[in-house]
């Protein structure tokens, strides 16, 4: 099922914000007949209280939902640059090398293994033996990532050694090579250092003290008519707040998390692809 289907995100969305809202409706209407069967003197400046807490809200929700966006938008340019260095790499491997050469390395094998690995110690672990090519090694690696890696930049290294490319060529190769593991870090300080906590505790207590005391102030003033419209700004707020809590952290499985599964899949297809290419294709191109 495609995951960017808009019914699909309606769905997904409403099952998160129901209980936020069935429970908000509960405590309104529960404040509305308080308010009706009481006599609670009308406050008077009810309005200008919605105003300011409203200009409040929206601007530490402003300021979460930038900080939030942009760490999902880096992981997604990050996770871009592997499949652009992978392409690059394949291809510059299967241009300068040999082909006996990179099946003795197991180089397909390795390239397209590194984002698998990635993919799956992104979401806290993962061993080689997962890793499609891998399934017989006998190595544990604690970083699977970092190993496979190594393997790469250590093939490039042993090409040179046996004279099957030159030093410029191996500058050329190693551009792309060493990118793996600056992407891996990079996608690791995402990860590993989440949106300050006292900053989240302060806007999710803001949030709850809006939801509570906005009823009292508000039915006041307007009676049970503005219901409506307090659930709808309720529905907004929690709704923006829920977005960003799974926006923040965009390695997981859930719906508005990273696809790393398909970016997975497209380079893994595009090495075999690239690899599978006949010499004499290349060769007819390049003449």
């Amino acid at each position: 099922m495609n995951r960017d289907e808009p019914s699909l995100v309606i769905v997904s969305l409403t099952k998160r914000l129901l209980p936020w809202i069935l429970g908000s409706t509960i405590y309104t209407i529960v404040v509305g007949e308080i308010i009706e069967h009481f006599p609670f003197a009308k406050i008077g400046w009810g309005g200008e209280i919605a105003v300011a807490n409203g200009v409040i809200l929206g601007v530490l929700l402003g300021l979460r939902n930038r900080a939030a966006y942009d760490r999902w938008w880096e992981a997604r340019r990050l996770w871009g640059q592997l499949v652009n260095d992978s392409r690059n790499l394949a291809w510059k491997v299967r241009s300068y090398l040999p082909q006996p050469a990179i099946a003795a390395a197991r180089f397909p094998q390795l390239l397209s293994g590194f984002a698998e690995a990635l993919k799956n110690h992104l979401r806290g672990g993962g061993q080689l033996q997962q890793i499609a090519g891998f399934e017989n090694s006998s190595d544990q690696p604690l970083h699977v990532p970092s190993y496979l890696a190594g393997c790469v930049i250590g093939c490039i290294a042993q090409w040179q050694k046996d004279e099957l490319i030159d030093p410029r060529t191996m500058q050329v190769l190693d551009v792309h090579s060493r990118s793996l593991l600056d992407i891996c870090g990079s996608c690791e300080r995402i990860r590993n250092t989440p949106v300050s906590a006292s900053y989240r505790t302060l806007l999710r207590l803001g949030l709850a003290m809006n939801v509570i005391l906005a009823p009292w102030y508000t039915l006041l003033d307007f009676g049970l008519w503005c219901i409506p419209i307090l659930l709808t700004f309720i529905f907004f707020v929690i709704g923006l707040e829920i977005v960003d809590t799974a926006v923040e952290e965009p390695f997981g499985m859930e719906l508005d998390d990273l696809p790393l599964e398909r970016y997975c899949q497209t380079i893994r297809e595009s090495v075999t692809e690239i690899f599978s290419e006949p010499s004499s294709a290349i060769s007819n191109a390049t003449t």
